[in-house]
């Protein structure tokens, strides 16, 4: 991949005036454009010294040494004697700031004076004279910046052309770490020997033999993937401050645990993801989820296999869960996670959006490379829907910003290679566009919705036995503190009334609590009495019934004022007719309604 970004910045230097190049790591620019001019094969006639480097804080230095050169100019000047080259003194001292021919002109982290007129206009006339051949020897102005091109004045962005500095891949990391079959044959290694290159010193049980060093290869540079090069370097070197050497263990841990907690270190850094922590037994925190348990098994030996899946076949890419709220999607993204053995990231869409144009998608795409960076992870966008609302609406006012994200988005949703796997919830797949729900963006779409009678009793095993309580009527268990069922008469009525009054999983949760604490005293520490639990099975009922009753009546009311608002009338004609018809136009699906809804679409019950 690097190499791809080396030969893109020849190919640029010999055709274009003007090249950008959106990074923060200045130092590897620098190595990388010393190494494209002195590298042998001829690609480029000239060497690195005939590169002239400008600072933002005004600091020219040698592009080489980096020893400050004696300046009194400002940027505009510098940029008038590239455009017109002042001729030498006819005597004395020459106090030209460009002594010498230049070839290229490097400036670092000054996209903010790129704002300023007279700048613009220097830019634009070098392009001008640039296309009509003035130069007779070819210059190249090249702009270095952590600052996404989205975000540049639109006068100047035109000008430029973007060469994005990709991840490093595994041959680029290989090469790093001087850990290639072909730099190890060069340097002569033996096994059970240190091994040291640019730096990095492995120890005797990294290079113990043949066998083991490849192994611990494969571990490393798998750990390291997704990482820029700036953050391996520094996460290698503070290794090996704390230990001599980088071996495959250390401190009680592997080496690629160690990298791991480093990653999640740069996400909690970036301030736009979260690091979700998984309880130890999340895996079975979550009850009545057999078929997308069974489904994320098959996709983890895949992802934990993917030297030996065909390369050919797209890689696993991640699953939409569909319910409504209160149906444990959001545990059950955990328990995904959980299942994975991977770290979860969460993306709160509404973090992202900045107050200046292109921000908000510089930031989504900042959180993306971020969560490469971290990978392999899960990333989890919860309420999908919400995240991107107003996106393809129809009342034509999109939000401009939205529908850019969304663009961006999507792409990198059907694209991406990185193993990054996307699990996303939402209450109401009606206010997603199509783009979203088509095949290829999700390896599958779940429906998650109000458990039956035996999703009701796993419910309640999990529930109790997460809480360390057990189920009792009077003196009699019915769920003994394991989560086993003692009496399975009483067991299936109550599972039945859960089922039939559509009480969702959390709800479920929430009763055990509740009749817990309503019935706690100082020696009743981890009894759960079925009276108390049946008297808010009912109550909750009665409220759940009398509260959908309500919303469809103000529902009703709101479309009846305002349509005699519109029509400048007091009473309408047939108004109970009316008002009988908007009763069933606005009358709720019932959980088995949506459930046949869901299967007509082709989406999977997780149950």
């Amino acid at each position: 991949m690097i190499q791809q970004f080396k030969d893109s910045l020849v190919a640029a230097i010999q055709t274009v005036p003007i090249i950008y190049i959106p990074h923060f790591h200045f130092s590897y620019i620098d190595e990388i454009i010393e190494n494209v001019l002195s590298n042998g094969k001829g690609q480029l006639n000239f060497g690195a010294d005939l590169v002239f480097e400008l600072y933002a804080n005004n600091a020219l230095r040698d592009f080489m040494t980096k020893e400050p050169i004696e300046f009194g100019e400002g940027l505009n000047n510098i940029l008038k004697e590239i455009v017109t080259p002042l001729p030498a003194p006819e005597e004395g001292r020459d106090k030209r700031v460009l002594r010498k021919d230049y070839k290229i002109f490097l400036f670092k982290n000054i996209h903010e004076r790129l704002s300023e007129r007279e700048v613009q206009l220097y830019l634009q006339t070098f392009v001008e004279e640039y296309e009509r051949g003035m130069y007779d020897d070819r210059k190249t102005i090249i702009f270095v910046s952590n600052v996404p091109i989205s975000l540049l004045p639109p006068e100047v962005s035109k000008l430029l052309t973007v060469i994005n500095l990709p991840l490093p891949d595994a041959e680029d990391i290989e090469a790093e770490l001087g850990l290639s079959d072909n730099v190890l044959e060069r340097n002569g290694w033996r096994p059970n020997k240190p091994y040291s290159y640019n730096g990095y010193v492995f120890g005797n049980t990294f290079m113990e033999s043949d066998a083991s060093f490849k192994k611990n290869r494969k571990v490393l540079v798998g750990a390291l993937l997704g990482m820029q090069m700036y953050d391996i370097r520094k996460v290698l070197k503070s290794i090996q401050k704390l230990e001599e050497f980088i071996n495959p263990h250390y401190a009680g841990k592997t080496l690629a645990e160690h990298i791991l907690r480093e990653k999640r270190q740069l996400v909690n850094n970036s301030n736009m993801l979260e690091v979700i922590d998984l309880a130890e037994d999340q895996k079975d925190r979550i009850g009545n989820i057999n078929n997308l348990k069974h489904f994320i098994e098959k996709q983890q030996i895949i992802i934990n296999n993917l030297a030996y899946y065909p390369s050919n076949l797209p890689k696993p890419k991640g699953v939409l869960l569909v319910g409504p709220p209160g149906c444990g999607k959001s545990e059950t993204v955990k328990s995904v996670a959980a299942i994975f053995e991977k770290p979860l990231l969460r993306l709160d869409i509404g973090r992202l959006m900045g107050q200046y144009v292109g921000q908000s998608e510089h930031n989504l795409i900042e959180a993306i490379r971020i969560a490469e960076a971290a990978q392999p992870c899960v990333l989890w966008i919860d309420e999908i829907e919400k995240a991107f609302a107003g996106f393809g609406n129809n009342n034509q006012d999109n939000d401009i910003t939205v529908t850019r994200m969304v663009g961006y988005f999507l792409t990198w949703m059907q694209e991406r290679k990185s193993l990054v796997y996307l699990v996303a919830t939402a209450n109401d797949l009606s206010s997603l566009r199509p783009e979203f729900l088509r095949k290829g963006r999700w390896d599958e779409i779940f429906y998650l919705s109000y458990p039956d009678k035996k999703g009701a009793k796993e419910i309640l095993q999990k529930c109790l036995k997460k809480y360390g309580l057990y189920l009792a009527d009077g003196n009699k268990t019915i769920i003994s503190l394991k989560g086993e069922i003692v009496d399975s008469q009483s067991m299936e009525n109550l599972a039945k009334q859960l089922a039939d009054a559509y009480f969702s999983g959390a709800e479920i949760d929430s009763l055990i609590v509740q009749s817990f604490n309503d019935d706690w005293n100082l020696t009743e520490n981890n009894r759960v009495q079925l009276s108390t639990l049946l008297k808010f099975v009912k109550s909750i009922s009665d409220n759940k019934v009398s509260a959908e009753q309500e919303t469809r009546k103000n529902e009703i009311d709101e479309l009846l004022l305002n349509f005699k608002l519109s029509a400048g009338k007091k009473n309408l004609p047939n108004e109970a007719e009316i008002k009988e018809l908007l009763n069933i136009k606005l009358k709720s699906k019932s959980p088995l309604e949506v459930i046949s809804e869901y299967k007509s679409k082709g989406y999977i019950s997780a149950s």
